[in-house]
């Protein structure tokens, strides 16, 4: 039986583990073909997958993780079995989850 990744929110150890994962990576089809140079505003309420879908963009178009089969299996990969995009950016991610303050003024 498949694992459920409750408190996971990292695509990559989501799909090396093998957890239970809905597919939403018609989402880089999306926002890579449909409205490419578009601005985005992830806006849903706690625990809609917010940081996992960002950790998945993160995983597709990172040029560290060329050759990764993350992607194996997925509607993405029947989509665009050879993108030309995918795994060939420099991507930053910040992640502002465990920065602590009391105060603003403090920060």
């Amino acid at each position: 039986m498949r694992a459920i990744p409750i408190s996971i929110q990292d695509f990559k150890e989501i799909r090396d583990k093998g957890m239970y994962y809905i597919d939403k990576t018609l989402l880089i089809d999306y926002i890579e073909y449909e409205y490419a140079t578009a601005v985005f505003q992830f806006l849903r309420p706690r625990r809609f997958g917010k940081s996992t879908n960002l950790s998945m963009l993160d995983a597709y178009f990172n040029f560290r993780y060329r050759g990764n089969s993350w992607f194996d299996g997925l509607m993405i990969s029947d989509v665009r079995p050879d993108d030309l995009e995918k795994n060939v950016y420099p991507v930053i991610a910040i992640d502002m989850k465990n920065l602590y303050t009391s105060s603003f003024e403090s920060s």
